[in-house]
């Protein structure tokens, strides 16, 4: 990100979050694949811009789908990020069930295990479950779960597998 743009874009995002703050929401920036965006892909360059916005209430979302295209070592950056993680989104490489794709989300998650306490999501898409424009728009063209409830209970109980700790963590 150019050095002009990122300190224009902190300091608006510093104004935002004062605001945010004043209403009990926390910001939390997605970090994005390269096919998505130029603005933030990787931990390094997140843990960069949050200096330059200076603000308690801005946090990082990470997403291991992104991750998993943007970082050499997703665990390593799981660690760094781990005093500004806001939230932990777990995708698989197809963005469908979390126990079918290339992603060890185990391994991938292992540094939070026993220190995050924060929202833990999950992220899944089947083309026939969205409107055709916005699957366009995502780039899903396919399927890759027939059951919300089934997906949504499997990835629950993944969660408090890899996160069984007291208190459990909030999904």
């Amino acid at each position: 990100m150019e050095i002009n743009t990122a300190r224009h874009s902190a300091e608006v995002i510093h104004k935002i979050a004062e605001t945010a703050q004043k209403s009990g929401i926390r910001l939390c920036i997605e970090l994005v694949n390269r096919y998505e965006t130029a603005l933030l892909n990787t931990v390094d360059q997140a843990m960069a811009y949050l200096a330059l916005v200076d603000h308690p209430n801005v946090r990082l979302h990470l997403d291991t789908y992104h991750m998993a295209i943007e970082e050499g070592r997703p665990a390593e950056a799981l660690r760094k990020a781990l005093p500004m993680l806001g939230y932990f989104e777990l995708d698989q490489s197809h963005r469908g069930r979390l126990d079918e794709g290339s992603l060890d989300l185990r391994a991938m998650s292992a540094p939070l295990k026993g220190t995050y306490q924060g929202f833990v999501g999950v992220e899944a898409f089947a083309r026939s479950r969205l409107a055709p424009e916005h699957a366009d728009d995502l780039a899903i063209w396919r399927d890759h779960f027939t059951d919300g409830t089934a997906l949504a209970r499997h990835a629950r109980g993944l969660i408090r597998e890899i996160f069984a700790q007291d208190p459990q963590p909030q999904v």
